[in-house]
């Protein structure tokens, strides 16, 4: 089960403006949320050369801390984030602080999670000097080159996500993301 919070009407129009811009933002980045193809090409690439890794997230929306995001984006945009969630939460008359900074049920959780993942991507191929070109997200579903596998999958754990093994492939001939399931290049979902 996860669990969903819903958000008042004005809060999801103010969320969903900033998911817009989000979304807009990652696209002119090179990264398309409006279709999950690329990251399935990029996924059925890997299953036959080898080189990319796809990755994946358990619960990954429901695990983006609000101090992560708060090292993670400008002060502006943090603020901006912060003032459109809903802090709190109410449960058999008691009141409880949100310690994530989004949840399932909020408009900008996809887009505020595929930025982080990207983000953190590319920084890590930057940082081994791995060319970032195949890097590409869709939500949690990452792909990465295979050398960076590791190095993001330590770096995601330092910052409290979990990485699904039995859903993220680095080697072999089978990869599987947004719901495609590659071996050697054939479809074998």
């Amino acid at each position: 089960d996860r669990p969903i919070c819903v958000e008042p009407l004005y809060n999801s129009f103010i969320q969903k403006g900033l998911g817009t811009y989000l979304r807009k933002r990652l696209l002119k980045s090179g990264c398309d949320l409006r279709d999950q193809e690329y990251n399935q090409a990029l996924a059925r690439l890997g299953s036959l050369n080898n080189d990319l890794a796809t990755v994946d997230l358990s619960s990954a929306s429901d695990t983006i801390s609000y101090n992560v995001v708060l090292e993670l984006v400008s002060p502006d945009w943090f603020e901006l984030l912060d003032a459109a969630r809903c802090q709190y939460f109410t449960y058999e008359d008691r009141t409880y602080p949100l310690e994530k900074i989004s949840s399932m049920g909020n408009a900008f959780t996809f887009e505020l999670e595929s930025l982080i993942f990207l983000a953190l991507a590319r920084s890590v191929c930057d940082v081994l000097h791995i060319d970032p070109t195949c890097v590409n997200v869709y939500g949690d579903d990452i792909i990465i080159p295979v050398a960076a596998y590791d190095l993001l999958s330590e770096m995601l754990t330092c910052l409290g996500f979990e990485v699904n093994q039995a859903k993220s492939f680095k080697q072999g001939p089978f990869r599987e993301s947004c719901g495609k399931d590659w071996f050697l290049g054939g479809e074998v979902r």
